[in-house]
């Protein structure tokens, strides 16, 4: 079995806890074994859209009823004005929103996260392959301009990446990223900004639902909005093509 495989793509130049019902989880504070430590990958544009197919949901987020929101002392989500929104108002404190419905393996998602109040530890992003006992994976940004992924199972939560800098990821507030996953099997590719920042491999689960996510650090305050939620299915058994060469997983 391949457990966190990983690799981190350049920037560019220049240029265990399984969620409640309430919605407050504690973040996995394991790091990889140094087998899993990100490595340097050759220069190359990869394009996460070179193998999408049929669209299978464009979320305008206008019926809060299709998301499984919560609301407590620490935070809580709501859907309006055409977003998503998750606020936390409790250190170390974690929110999030999951999508009824459809469950999704093999996929390109790609959504928009506004981040309108955050500071250095607060982190944002993309639950997937959410099962019924809460098991996922997380991809997450943070306010200071880094990104990672993790896991959680029943057994445990595991990081499966450092945090990893880059250059493409706009830190602080208010300010617009975007996000995108490229799962094939147990091959992950997470984007910022059409910018790969790293590859996981990991053979834990193999569909589930679509989530949303912000955690807030020491102080206890963190607000973002998502928008523009995208689900493509892909296409063929190949993964995105590199302008200048694949890149390797170890």
């Amino acid at each position: 079995m391949i457990g966190g495989c990983v690799v981190a793509s350049p920037s560019p130049t220049p240029t265990a806890a399984i969620p409640s019902p309430t919605g407050t989880v504690a973040f996995p504070t394991l790091i990889p074994t140094s087998t899993s430590t990100p490595g340097a990958s050759p220069t190359s544009t990869v394009d996460p859209r070179a193998d999408v197919g049929a669209l299978l949901l464009s979320e305008p987020f206008d019926d809060g009823a299709v998301w499984v929101l919560a609301q407590s002392a620490s935070g809580g989500s709501s859907v309006e004005s055409g977003r998503l929104s998750i606020s936390v108002r409790e250190a170390r404190a974690f929110q999030f929103a999951t999508r009824q419905g459809d469950s999704y393996g093999d996929v390109l998602v790609e959504v928009d996260v506004y981040t309108e109040l955050c500071a250095p530890g607060d982190e944002f992003g993309l639950m997937f392959r959410v099962n019924s006992l809460g098991e996922h994976y997380r991809f997450v940004i943070g306010c200071d301009g880094a990104a990672r992924a993790s896991r959680a199972l029943e057994a445990g939560s595991r990081a499966l990446t450092w945090w990893i800098p880059n250059a493409s990821i706009l830190p602080a507030s208010p300010v617009h990223n975007h996000l995108a996953l490229h799962a094939r099997g147990d091959t992950f590719r997470f984007f910022v900004n059409d910018v790969e920042i790293f590859v996981v491999r990991d053979v834990s689960l193999a569909s589930g639902r679509i989530g949303l996510l912000a955690r807030a650090g020491s102080t206890g305050q963190v607000s973002v909005s998502f928008d523009d939620l995208i689900i493509r299915a892909l296409e063929g058994d190949r993964s995105p093509t590199a302008t200048t060469g694949p890149t390797p997983i170890p």
